[in-house]
């Protein structure tokens, strides 16, 4: 496990607010962030696939003050190690990666809390690893089944959008993934298509989280990352598998998402140990919109108490 900066160590993550890489595979190293001197260890796994653990850490960093939280972009993005084989970027490997960050950190259960495709990624991993997990807390996650959730959520993130604004987005889109400045060109694209996931996508509260960090390279590596990811589960439907899963869940879902609230509701039926959160006046992101809400609800169940306002399924 190499710090950043140079040097090889395998010790636990540190307790003050670092960075540093894992080497999780042959060839593979995840870049890491820990921030929070809590006892309880929250980890964080961002969405995508393809963004960064600076996508979600920012905005999440009050808990904090309770918990110790611990960040990564995941392989083939980011500023980890960006992967050419298609084959070595999938959803198996993100979970084998998770357990081999586990084991390097020393940690005999997590508590996981899984933004949008992160989610999925969170429940994947209980479900080869449920004596690992202690809590699940998902985000707005992707839903337990593709359906038609995906199409609508591609259809609503862009409604707002007038041809001048998609021409805006376009172009964007050009010099971010072929233009001369990568970072610039993906700042840019961000901007204005980011605003499409929250309840007013004209006017709505600043995110401290980034989008684009990193290389060039690792920018760029987004599209692939996320189509490889994507591709390796096809049209997937894990609403029996999970069924089985007794690890205690909370899923909060913003009532103004563009990624339809009957996603969580079948995870919510799906999910035996779960309850759901609607937050009102909030999109895709609602610990920007609402963080108030969103982190003392999330504080209160890595605690062990379901938050006020989540509901069992009927």
């Amino acid at each position: 496990m190499a710090c950043a900066g140079g040097g090889v160590r395998n010790s636990p993550a540190p307790a003050a607010p670092q960075s540093w890489t894992v080497g999780v595979a042959p060839g593979v190293s995840l870049y890491v962030e820990s921030l929070g001197q809590g006892k309880d260890t929250l980890v964080l796994l961002h969405g995508g696939p393809g963004l960064s653990a600076a996508n979600i850490l920012p905005d999440l960093a009050p808990l904090a003050d309770q918990f110790t939280l611990i960040s990564y972009d995941q392989r083939g993005a980011g500023r980890s190690s960006l992967i050419e084989d298609s084959t070595r970027v999938t959803l198996g490997a993100h979970v084998a990666d998770l357990e081999a960050l586990r084991v390097q950190l020393h940690l005999d259960r997590m508590t996981l809390v899984g933004h949008s495709w992160g989610g999925g990624r969170a429940v994947r991993y209980a479900l080869a690893h449920p004596m690992r997990v202690k809590r699940l807390i998902l985000i707005d996650p992707v839903p337990p089944r593709r359906g038609t959730f995906m199409t609508e959520f591609s259809r609503n993130v862009t409604a707002w959008m007038d041809s001048a604004t998609r021409a805006r987005v376009s172009s964007a889109n050009q010099d971010w993934t072929s233009g001369a400045d990568a970072l610039a060109g993906c700042r840019a694209y961000w901007s204005i298509f980011a605003n499409g996931y929250y309840a007013n996508p004209r006017e709505h509260k600043p995110m401290k989280g980034e989008w684009c960090v990193g290389s060039a390279a690792g920018v760029r590596a987004f599209s692939r990352a996320n189509r490889w990811t994507l591709a390796s589960i096809g049209r997937w439907d894990w609403a029996a598998e999970v069924k089985a899963l007794l690890t205690p869940t909370l899923i909060i879902h913003g009532a103004q998402d563009p990624l339809p609230v009957a996603g969580s509701r079948e995870w919510l039926a799906a999910l035996p140990q779960s309850r759901l959160l609607i937050v009102k006046d909030a999109g895709h992101y609602p610990f920007v919109e609402q963080p108030d809400l969103v982190i003392s609800a999330i504080g209160a169940f890595a605690r062990g108490v379901w938050p006020s306002g989540a509901v069992a399924a009927p």
